[in-house]
């Protein structure tokens, strides 16, 4: 293909995608695209953040055959996400906090967070990380997360 109908092709892609210019969109060197989508979306912020810690829970872990809830405790970092899982405990609104979307939990939002998200924000998503992981002198983990609240 011609050094014309490249550059054709790709001003015409970024016209399409509203980028300003191809330069943006592709690398001098590998001739290769960015992602056009990070490129011509901007950055979704969040309607709320809340911090807190995963408390503990008694419910039985959906692990898989073998695991356990301290054994996926063990091996989550910061910066994983993390996922929520809507449930009701003494008839109020909770929520456990899981590894993965089959509700591998690792404990609780707390009770105030959980009733917050559910009378302020039922109809919203959430995305959650774990901001930092600490274990005590018994070597119990402690978790800090973020849970950010976008409209659907």
């Amino acid at each position: 293909m011609s050094d014309i109908v490249k550059s054709v092709c790709k001003n015409a892609i970024c016209e399409m995608l509203g980028i300003n210019s191809a330069k943006r969109m592709f690398s001098s060197q590998s001739k290769k695209p960015v992602s056009a989508v990070r490129a011509a979306t901007p950055a979704i912020e969040p309607i709320k953040s809340y911090t807190c810690s995963v408390v503990g829970t008694f419910a039985d872990c959906a692990c898989p055959a073998g695991a356990t809830r301290e054994g996926q405790i063990r091996k989550m970092k910061p910066n994983e996400t993390l996922y929520l899982e809507e449930f009701e405990y003494e008839g109020k609104p909770a929520f456990y906090v899981c590894r993965t979307k089959n509700r591998v939990d690792i404990g609780c939002v707390p009770a105030t967070t959980a009733a917050r998200l559910v009378d302020k924000y039922a109809d919203c998503e959430y995305k959650v990380v774990i901001l930092e992981k600490k274990n005590d002198h018994h070597n119990n983990a402690t978790f800090h997360i973020r849970i950010d609240v976008y409209k659907k």
